[in-house]
């Protein structure tokens, strides 16, 4: 053996063992001390030992395969091609086992087979021996590079290394790298994903010809096993073109490498459905499909070629028939499966040529390449399809004809008043295919998006239906509530007016009006809000929400006879909905009208509705009667409807923090802030809990967080009058309440808050008169009672004391520091003798 090369691997193992030498092993008997492969004796760096497996099943019998041997990359790919037709085909079959081995052999395939490194590092080896005897130095390093692309082999770096120093030019990397083998790979993936959706069209009809179309199950039934046959030639195809275009651009940028390798898997996924169509267009023109000339055949066949695809899902989509709901199940399979090889593919290849870079680093020297003409070549591709779809998009309209504006917008609405979401999205959608200048259906698909929390998707909505109509004041009105959402107070004002400007019928000038009213109620004047929403519902009388806002509002505000009177309004003409009855349990809660919140409360529990006002003011009332299970469940259900939801999510943090379960609150907390770093709702709830936990010092910091985000925010002014209060810092919890009612006057426990400082700092009547309006505003409100009744013995009126500590010890619900309130009402009570019969609480 040449002398400069002592190191390397011999061309054969020096004894004659192991299993390479063994007739019938994975590599097969040798020929002139150098591997071959099995079919064509080629010996290169694609050579190969491998296991190609396959199954095929005939009902209780399932039998497994493979072809074992030495195979170069085109009698490989094809070996995989059949098994993997051969398992798709008949794999299934066998009861039960065809069902279990089959996937795994196909997962198997398209991977590439079973290729053992060791095998093949050797296999590999000997090759390249072989190559330098015969005087092919560059071919021999082609081959121990692609041994060690199968594995880091450090004797196989070292004859690379020898190889490399004793003929520098054949090391040299040939760049190939020209923008047309990226071009010309997107094109083909596109007429690879046509071929094979035109041979599935093929198959299908051709079974349907045999048994006859009326028998559309059987035919559902037998042509699923072709089309995921073809699915996975698809995969084998995906994975062999990525590798052999990757080999030939040497691209070594990762992130230009994942965009070329999704975008040959998307247009060879897409091109499937495509491809089916233009099989069945091409059969009506055989079939007598007539045209008004040759321009209108011209863009009729454009519009198939360019978006048949997506008139194909969306007619199966539509169908909901069992065949196409199989043939979107696989193809939707197919399509993460492509994406995950194209992904990897890119991965494994891009890292592999850096890596190879890196081996010749020291031997080369390159400039370092431009990526823009790979870029501008994926680029020109895109843009010839987003051509190619505006140019036929008109076409593509009148041709379909079929699915009508009408019709989708109907069964958008329907869904969307059912609550289906994700159906109703699908549907308006399908109208803005059908009619993209249209702004209703763009419209209507914002009102779904904002109804799923996708706000960004949603205000482009509403912005391209207003492009398209101007004149039209609902866009206006769902951009308003998305600035509303999002605490942009000043632009949802200014929406809502232009929407009340614009505004040509009595409907959209209520909505208007309902929605200055949300703006006035988010500022907290209650008054101004209550005045829009009257003027709302004089505009339409029967705007539910309206008189729902109106409702709360005047409970907020302690007119519960009021709030119960729009309430029963609202069930005059919305009988089945469940929030009015929510909120008229919760008017006769604070009214001690226990027959009415039971039948009410029954009524809304009954009723079961969705929508966020039904579960929001259901678990209030569970709440506010201690039954914290119910209003946990209550809560569950509303995340789970309502994702995005802060509200509910915090709510629930304090539940969970009123149970103990510190942890569990303390998550909910931090996804939100997670989630949201802006929202100052977070910090309070994280107050909460640290009150709850009795952690004054991190509850005082969490305000001083929430206050930092939003200034104007009363409720932390009042919760952190409690915390001054308990800390000591009684002027400074007096001024913190202060400021709260200042802000906003409906707050009882603001009242409360002040009533406590008040009484601190001995001014009794300050506080008599603050506890007196909390219970006004909030007549179960257990801390008012407590505070009344103590400063009622201040004052000497130990029966009026007595009889409001005997209120507050009734309500007392469990919770941080009312444990020590309810101890300091019993010591207030042995003061009266008749009032020693019991002194016990029944915490809720």
């Amino acid at each position: 053996m040449n002398e400069n090369v002592q190191d390397l691997p011999p061309a054969q193992p020096p004894h004659n063992t192991g299993q390479s030498q063994r007739s019938g092993g994975i590599l097969g008997p040798t020929t002139h001390g150098a591997p071959s492969c099995d079919v064509c004796g080629r010996r290169d760096q694609t050579l190969r030992a491998v296991v190609i497996p396959y199954v095929f099943s005939l009902l209780v019998v399932t039998m497994r395969r493979a072809w074992t041997g030495v195979f170069c990359w085109r009698h490989r790919v094809q070996r995989l091609l059949a098994a993997g037709l051969i398992s798709a085909l008949t794999g299934w079959w066998g009861i039960p086992w065809g069902f279990i081995y089959t996937p795994a052999t196909l997962f198997k395939l398209i991977r590439g087979g079973d290729i053992p490194e060791d095998t093949n590092v050797e296999l590999l080896a000997r090759i390249a021996v072989h190559k330098l005897n015969t005087g092919e130095p560059g071919d021999a390093m082609r081959v121990f590079q692609e041994a060690l692309r199968i594995k880091e082999d450090e004797r196989t770096r070292n004859s690379l290394h020898q190889l490399q120093a004793k003929y520098p030019l054949s090391s040299e990397l040939k760049d190939y790298r020209v923008p047309q083998w990226y071009v010309v790979s997107l094109v083909s993936a596109s007429l690879l994903g046509m071929g094979l959706g035109l041979f599935d069209y093929l198959v299908t009809t051709g079974i349907g010809w045999i048994i006859g179309e009326e028998a559309y199950l059987v035919l559902s039934i037998l042509s699923w096993a072709p089309f995921l046959a073809l699915m996975i030639v698809g995969a084998i195809l995906l994975k062999e073109g990525l590798q052999w275009v990757f080999e030939r651009t040497r691209t070594d940028n990762l992130l230009m490498g994942i965009l070329f390798a999704a975008g040959f898997g998307g247009l060879l996924w897409y091109g499937i459905p495509q491809g089916y169509l233009i099989g069945d267009y091409f059969s009506a023109i055989i079939n007598g499909l007539g045209f008004d000339s040759t321009g209108d055949f011209i863009m009729t066949s454009g519009a198939v070629i360019t978006q048949g695809g997506i008139w194909f899902v969306l007619d199966a989509i539509e169908s909901g028939l069992p065949g196409d709901i199989i043939y979107l199940i696989i193809w939707g399979l197919a399509g993460v499966t492509f994406l995950w090889l194209a992904i990897s593919s890119a991965q494994e290849s891009v890292h592999w040529q850096v890596r190879l870079e890196l081996l010749q680093g020291d031997l080369r020297m390159q400039e370092p390449r431009s990526e823009w003409p790979a870029l501008g070549a994926l680029a020109g591709v895109g843009l010839f399809f987003i051509i190619g779809f505006a140019i036929f998009a008109s076409r593509g309209r009148i041709l379909r004809g079929g699915p009508d504006l009408v019709v989708y917008s109907e069964q958008g609405d329907a869904y969307y008043l059912a609550g289906d979401y994700l159906q109703a999205e699908q549907a308006y959608r399908q109208a803005i295919q059908t009619a993209p200048g249209q702004a209703g259906p763009h419209n209507s698909l914002g009102w779904v998006l904002y109804a799923v929390g996708r706000f960004e998707e949603a205000a482009d909505s509403f912005a391209r239906a207003m492009e398209l109509d101007r004149s039209w004041a609902d866009p206006h009105i769902g951009l308003a509530y998305l600035h509303l959402s999002s605490g942009e107070l000043a632009a949802a004002e200014v929406e809502f007016q232009v929407a009340l400007d614009v505004a040509d019928e009595a409907y959209s000038a209520a909505q208007a009006y309902h929605g200055l009213g949300n703006v006035a109620h988010q500022r907290d004047d209650l008054e101004a809000a209550i005045a829009y929403y009257e003027q709302a519902v004089r505009e339409d009388w029967q705007l539910a929400t309206a008189h729902m806002d109106m409702a709360i509002a005047y409970f907020a505000m302690g007119d519960f006879a009021r709030a119960i009177a729009h309430a029963t309004d609202i069930i005059g003409f919305s009988p089945d909905w469940g929030a009015p009855h929510a909120l008229l349990a919760l008017a006769n809660f604070q009214l001690d009208q226990s027959e009415a919140l039971g039948r009410e409360l029954d009524w809304a529990a009954d009723l079961s509705s969705e929508d966020i006002y039904s579960l929001l003011l259901l678990a209030d009332v569970y709440w506010g009667l201690g039954e914290y299970a119910e209003a946990e469940m209550i809560l569950q259900r509303a995340r789970l409807l309502y994702p995005e939801n802060l509200q509910v999510a915090l709510l629930l943090a304090r539940l969970a923090a009123q149970d103990g379960d510190f942890a569990e609150a303390d998550a909910l907390i931090d996804t939100q802030i997670d989630q949201d770093p802006s929202a100052y709702e977070s910090y309070l709830a994280r107050a909460w809990v640290a009150i709850e936990k009795q952690d004054l010092p991190s509850a005082e910091a969490a305000l001083d967080q929430s206050l930092s985000l939003n200034a104007d925010n009363w409720e932390a002014h009042n919760l952190r009058s409690f915390v001054y209060f308990h800390l000591g810092r009684i002027d400074e919890a007096y001024l913190e309440a202060d400021a709260a009612i200042r802000t906003y006057r409906f707050e009882s426990s603001a009242y409360v808050h002040r009533a406590f400082a008040a009484r601190a700092q001995g001014n009794i009547e300050a506080a008599q008169d603050d506890a007196k309006q909390a219970i006004l505003l909030e007549p179960k409100y257990d801390l008012a009672h407590f505070i009344l009744g103590v400063v009622q013995f201040d004052r000497g009126d130990s029966v009026a004391g007595a009889e409001s500590l005997r209120l507050f010890l009734e309500l007392a619900r469990d919770r941080a520091y009312v444990r020590d309130y309810v101890l300091q009402a019993q010591a207030f009570m042995e003061q009266v003798p008749e009032c020693r019969l019991r002194t016990d609480s029944g915490f809720r």
